[in-house]
């Protein structure tokens, strides 16, 4: 029987840009939220990654603002139309490359009907506990841990 090793890519994640941080890539990320709960998809085996469970997100594409890029993604990930709050940027360090991390919120007052991408094989509506148990993309908990801060900050 053969036993699947999960390897998360490390990542240090920073709310300041650090002084030595060169962005190779730009990605953005939307907190799409429920009843409390937000939506969080599980990559696909044979993606980055595989198996590691994230936010709707992605890289911008040719000249895309972040706005454009967040729609795009969440409507080409899970068929959603979001209408998203920026609520700023993160500075991520994986070992081979530096990327901006957008981050945006949206909200909807009753679940919506969730339409995955052949890039995901699940989806979950978790709490912020939840979601911590689980198997996050490689600085997934540092970016849920600023976005839970924002939202306890807006309170």
């Amino acid at each position: 029987m053969a036993v699947l090793t999960i390897m998360i890519a490390m990542a240090e994640v920073f709310e300041t840009k650090p002084k030595d941080f060169h962005s190779e890539k730009d990605v953005a990320a939307c907190y799409v939220t429920c009843k409390n709960r937000f939506l969080l998809l599980k990559r696909a085996p044979d993606k980055p990654q595989p198996e590691t469970w994230g936010v709707p997100a992605g890289k911008f594409e040719s000249e895309e603002t972040p706005d454009e890029a967040v729609i795009r993604e969440v409507l080409e990930e899970v068929g959603l139309h979001v209408t998203p709050t920026h609520l700023g940027e993160l500075y991520v360090k994986h070992p081979d490359l530096h990327f901006t991390y957008h981050m945006f919120h949206h909200h909807f007052d009753a679940f919506p009907e969730v339409i995955l991408s052949p890039e995901h094989t699940e989806f979950v509506w978790a709490t912020y506990e939840e979601a911590l148990s689980l198997p996050l993309i490689g600085g997934g908990k540092d970016a849920l841990a600023h976005y839970h801060k924002i939202l306890s900050n807006k309170a």
